[in-house]
């Protein structure tokens, strides 16, 4: 049975799931703030939608965010679990919000929109090589960060195959054709790329999202998930450029979309490019 609910008990069995959750996610833990707004009966509210008093999803009201102090409240940490997707629970979270806008007598709510699985909303399917690196963090039980994440990244390139990933990945991709057209996220080698055009031949395409840098710098400092400092983001460029052939496939790229405006501009861009691309 599905049922929503509103966390009023600190000793809910959900608190601890949730906190888990939300750090592998975001490398922060909100266990505080969920039993502050509970004993505080103030933000953060936190919806927790489960079926047969199993967690399926949940998201939170806060107060604010970090950027527009401004305006109040928001909706933040909006997670449905991965065994759960694909079945409309997350459709479901979304459409209870105004019933808990009307129980907390809230007129206006505001919420972040980020370009998370677009391809996916037109059949595509998606693989992404990074996923890699992070079951290998959590097989051994690393904290999820940006030095860690270097780290098992070149420890799978130590051997000198610079293809490693589009390697690990083949058989996903194999699997996922079959069902029809796959985006590949985070392909960045030169060796990557061969790879791929040498197995797939004329129905591997490279779509190349360009920013300007300081725009793009000032993005990753600022966004909500894994935010990076402008000396780390150049620091791992760098590393990028230098370690894995990045430049290769950016070069050769098939397509490119710039992003330099808005969210909405640029899916537009995005629409256009999956609706005529012709394999």
């Amino acid at each position: 049975m599905l049922s929503f609910m509103v966390l009023e008990n600190v000793h809910s069995k959900y608190i601890d799931e949730i906190d888990d959750i939300i750090f592998k996610w975001q490398n922060k833990h909100i266990k505080d703030n969920i039993i502050k707004g509970i004993n505080t009966q103030s933000f953060p509210i936190t919806i927790v939608l489960s079926k047969d008093k199993i967690l399926v999803g949940f998201y939170q009201i806060v107060d604010n965010d970090t950027k527009n102090s401004y305006l109040s409240p928001w909706i933040a940490n909006v997670f449905i679990k991965e065994e759960f997707r694909n079945n409309g629970y997350g459709k479901m979270l979304i459409n209870s919000i105004p019933k808990f806008m009307q129980k907390y007598n809230i007129k206006d709510i505001y919420l972040h929109t980020r370009l998370i699985n677009f391809y996916e909303k037109f059949g595509w399917k998606k693989v992404y090589f990074g996923a890699i690196t992070f079951e290998e963090l959590k097989k051994r039980g690393m904290e999820i960060n940006e030095a860690n994440e270097k780290k098992i990244r070149e420890e799978f390139r130590a051997s000198g195959d610079k293809s490693i990933y589009a390697k690990l990945n083949e058989e996903k991709i194999k699997q996922n054709l079959k069902k029809g057209n796959v985006v590949i996220e985070s392909m960045y080698s030169w060796s990557e790329y061969k790879y791929l055009k040498e197995k797939f031949k004329d129905r591997f395409k490279v779509l190349c999202i360009v920013t300007n840098s300081q725009l793009r710098r000032d993005r990753l400092k600022n966004r909500d998930y894994r935010p990076l400092d402008e000396k780390t983001s150049l620091s791992r460029d760098y590393s990028e450029i230098e370690n894995i052939e990045k430049g290769g496939p950016i070069g050769i790229a098939d397509y490119y979309i710039s992003n330099n405006t808005t969210v909405q501009a640029f899916k537009r861009k995005v629409t256009d490019f999956v609706k005529n691309i012709k394999f």
